[in-house]
């Protein structure tokens, strides 16, 4: 699925955030504006059903707070709900780097692991 090839000098937080965005990225947005519509129309059946409203300082918080907590579970976390794992082929950790026999091997199998590959990281 993906070929990820990074620079060992970052920190390991941003690459966590990038690879996390950008398998995660979709699946966080589509949760985000499912939940904004459940709650658009959810609250057009709920005041037209009982005629009540919720104030203002309770709904302006809960309408920032709740989606944004989704938004950002799903960001950290979606690729665990896959129903198939990802396959990564990450460049350091797949080719060894202190035989130089091995290294050799490894780089010469990098055509074959791009070509699979449907994302390069």
């Amino acid at each position: 699925d993906f070929f990820i090839s990074h620079s060992w000098a970052e920190s390991r937080a941003l690459k966590y955030a990038t690879i996390a965005g950008t398998i995660n990225f979709g699946p966080a947005m589509a949760g985000l504006l499912a939940f904004l519509g459940a709650t658009v129309a959810s609250a057009g059946v709920w005041r037209a059903a009982s005629g009540w409203t919720i104030p203002l300082a309770v709904a302006a918080p809960l309408a920032l707070v709740l989606p944004m907590a989704l938004f950002v579970a799903l960001l950290a976390s979606s690729h665990r709900l896959r129903k198939r794992p990802l396959t990564c082929f990450l460049d350091r950790l797949c080719i060894h780097q202190s035989d130089a026999a091995l290294k050799h091997q490894g780089v010469a199998a990098l055509g074959a692991a791009l070509r699979t590959a449907d994302t390069l990281l």
